[in-house]
């Protein structure tokens, strides 16, 4: 018998049989990758969390930037549609609220001011900024009394919200009609800041209401020369330059708007008034008509349509233009002289002469204006005599004009009835509901002197 060890022999069909501890091996290694995949996919689980999380900050850091700079361009519709954005994207709830507070604030909407700063407390908001914004509601409501910092020491506290403090403070001495004092806090304002363009807008408006006008312009001008894409102010500067006839640098002025924006309806309504006063009323009609179907109750434009149709010697497109606007506005002069002239262009005597009768009282109306406008310097905090000063001016001759002798009026007495009512009619004209809404809670019935006047037309 031989003592060699047997040697396992290795066919094709039959391969060899490892070692037990070969086999050990092998399931090792298995398990080791894996430990090792196990490893890699939560890394990359985690990485992927991680980046969502990180890109939903970035976009929601994205539209909180978004809604300041629209809020520092005073476009409040686009920043609330930025803010809710932010929020979807579960933005920091602190931020937003601050944010919203201030967009309600700016778009002087005083039910969601008081929505706002509860929900600002609420989410805890730096008590600082809310103090802050609190400041600000009262100064530019007309409350200078209520205050216990003036400007100066508010700019002292928070050195970083001088826009904000100055403008505020200004709108609140603009309704109180305060225009030297108003004068004096811009000065303070350009001489902190002299490339300020909103300083240089306010300094123009103070200006303006100061009769000063060609400071008024140059105001303007710089304001837009030191901010090109601020369209407040470029709107104002083309609101001087047709003070002074330059109609055609105007109407360049109000078509740079309205590649902006061309839904603003002040825009249109200057490019048309532009328009008109060089006879290109084929230019102006269209742009008219189409305002007026997005805003049937604006006065502006159906008072430039009718004018427009007149110098086209159309009498009966302005009767079909002007007519429907005595819903809303019954004793404006301009519709009541437009009709006049069209009845008598028909040949329509009886009407004709209503409608001229009807000028001659807007005519002794207006005349008291000037009588009040002195009793307002004696009487400073008169609440019926800027109402009286609105009602005229909302009435018979400019609807921007009284609106702010009302909200004047409102300033020293929040709940007038009838300053309320005549403010909500105006703010359903300029496409602003949500103000009108706000006003109309404290209004007073319809007035119903107009609808007696009226009452007395004959047949047409």
């Amino acid at each position: 018998m031989s003592n060699r060890t047997a040697v396992p022999i290795e066919t094709e069909s039959q391969p060899a049989v490892p070692q037990t501890g070969s086999t050990e091996s092998v399931a090792a290694a298995r398990m080791g990758k894996r430990s090792r995949s196990w490893r890699i996919w939560l890394l990359l689980g985690v990485l992927a969390v991680l980046a969502t999380v990180f890109v939903r900050w970035g976009i929601a850091d994205h539209y909180l930037l978004s809604a300041e700079q629209a809020i520092q361009y005073r476009r409040l519709a686009e920043a609330e549609e930025r803010l809710r954005q932010a929020e979807r994207w579960r933005a920091d709830p602190a931020r937003v609220a601050f944010l919203q507070l201030r967009t309600a604030r700016l778009a002087e909407d005083g039910p969601r001011m008081r929505e706002m700063l509860d929900r600002a407390k609420r989410r805890g908001t730096d008590p600082a900024l809310i103090d802050l914004e609190s400041w600000l509601i009262k100064a530019q409501s007309g409350a200078i009394e209520q205050l216990t910092a003036d400007m100066s020491a508010m700019l002292a506290a928070y050195p970083d919200e001088l826009h904000e403090i100055a403008e505020a403070w200004l709108s609140g001495l603009t309704l109180r009609q305060s225009w030297t004092a108003a004068a004096q806090s811009v000065a303070v304002w350009l001489t902190l800041d002299p490339n300020d363009p909103r300083a240089h807008l306010w300094q123009g408006r103070v200006a303006r209401m100061r009769e000063q006008r060609k400071r008024a312009l140059e105001a303007f001008e710089q304001a837009v020369k030191l901010d090109p894409q601020m369209s407040e102010g470029r709107l104002e500067y083309a609101e001087e330059l047709r003070f002074f006839n330059r109609w055609d640098e105007s109407a360049a002025q109000y078509r740079r708007v309205l590649q902006a924006d061309p839904e603003e309806y002040r825009a249109i309504l200057g490019l048309a008034h532009a328009n008109n006063s060089v006879g290109n009323y084929d230019e102006a009609i269209p742009l008219l008509e189409n305002l007026l179907k997005r805003m049937p109750s604006n006065y502006f434009a159906r008072l430039l349509l009718g004018e427009s149709f007149q110098a086209k010697e159309q009498p009966e497109k302005i009767l079909e233009i002007v007519l429907p606007g005595l819903e809303t506005w019954p004793l404006d002069k301009g519709y009541h002289y437009l009709l006049a002239q069209a009845y008598a262009d028909l040949g329509k005597d009886a009407c004709s002469e209503f409608h001229f009768q009807m000028v001659n009282e807007a005519d002794e109306q207006v005349a008291q204006i000037d009588k009040l406008l002195e009793l307002v310097k004696t009487r400073p905090d008169d609440a019926e005599l800027r109402y009286d000063l609105g009602y005229l001016y909302m009435q018979y001759l400019w609807r921007e004009e009284g609106a702010m002798w009302l909200q004047a009026c409102l300033a020293l007495d929040p709940h007038h009835a009838r300053a309320c009512r005549e403010l909500a009619t105006f703010f359903d004209s300029v496409g602003r509901p949500e103000l009108a809404r706000s006003h109309r809670k404290d209004a007073a019935a319809p007035d119903t002197k107009a609808k007696e006047l009226l009452a007395r037309k004959p047949q047409c």
